[in-house]
């Protein structure tokens, strides 16, 4: 399609006729073929790489939703207690589950009682029998009034039987 378009615009540069105006700038060397050449294969490396990232997010989505299929986490620990972390703001319904690498994921729902946008950094500390602690956070913005459900995965390999929240407003 670019050498189409390229063909056409030569040869309709070749046909025009030339300018009646006499220019006194000595003109510089035409290289448009070149430009237009390079231009080219940067686009074609960019659909190549907008295809690959494409690719790579269906992956991504289909293993995603295999993992779930598959049942692969454990759950572990489940608190239906209502924490106040900061003042107006609740955590309620966690569950902590192992994924099949053997890293803990915290789902929460957090909702905001106050009347105006809250910015935070929300932080779960998880400590197991042995005696090791994890800790996993995420910043959130909450509106006024909005209950969320939120997801943190714990990079540490540990059973948790204890769990802490805490958070930071920003």
């Amino acid at each position: 399609m670019v050498m189409l378009i390229t063909l056409l615009a030569a040869l309709a540069v070749a046909l025009s006729a030339p300018s009646p105006h006499h220019h006194h700038r000595p003109r510089r060397p035409m290289h448009a073929s070149v430009s237009r050449a390079s231009s080219a294969a940067a686009l074609r490396r960019s659909i190549s790489r907008m295809t690959q990232l494409a690719v790579l997010q269906r992956r991504e989505a289909l293993l995603h939703d295999f993992l779930v299929r598959a049942n692969t986490e454990t759950p572990l620990l489940r608190d239906g207690a209502e924490h106040e972390v900061l003042s107006g703001l609740f955590i309620s319904a966690t569950f902590v589950s192992r994924d099949f690498i053997g890293s803990p994921i915290i789902r929460a729902t957090v909702m905001n009682r106050r009347p105006a946008v809250v910015s935070i950094v929300l932080i779960a500390d998880l400590a197991d029998a042995q005696g090791r602690t994890g800790r996993a956070s995420s910043a959130l913005v909450l509106q006024p009034h909005q209950t969320r459900t939120v997801e943190l995965a714990c990079p540490s390999e540990l059973l948790p039987l204890s769990l802490r929240w805490s958070a930071i407003a920003l």
